[in-house]
């Protein structure tokens, strides 16, 4: 009876790892992006950095960004999308530079502060 309760979990594991697999992070471009460590040791981290607003999806509370390296990551200049609050898309628009900072909410990235650039 123990095979059960483990057949169980790998079955669900095996489904959450399909569901990842058939999103991959909504078409962004992610060059050369490393995932060292895990997304509950990123969480607590801010990556820092500046870039250039792509898209404002009000609807859905997100912002495209195509941005610079993110060196508290190890990441390099890329494209992704982040989750905003409500507040935090007032005023920006495509094309807005903007300098912000984001943590690691496991694979979504979330704005923690943010503001235009000149």
């Amino acid at each position: 009876m123990k095979r059960l309760p483990m057949l169980i979990a790998l079955t669900a594991s095996f489904a959450a790892v399909s569901a990842m697999a058939a999103d991959p992070q909504n078409g962004m471009s992610m060059p050369g992006m490393q995932m060292a460590g895990a997304a509950s040791a990123q969480k607590e981290k801010l990556g820092r950095t500046t870039g250039k607003v792509l898209q404002v999806d009000a609807a859905h509370s997100r912002l495209t960004i195509t941005h610079h390296p993110v060196p508290a990551f190890g990441w390099p200049a890329m494209t992704m999308g982040f989750q905003a609050t409500v507040d935090q898309l007032k005023g920006l628009s495509v094309g807005d530079l903007v300098d912000f900072e984001f943590y690691m909410h496991g694979s979504t990235a979330v704005i923690a502060r943010i503001h235009k650039i000149g």
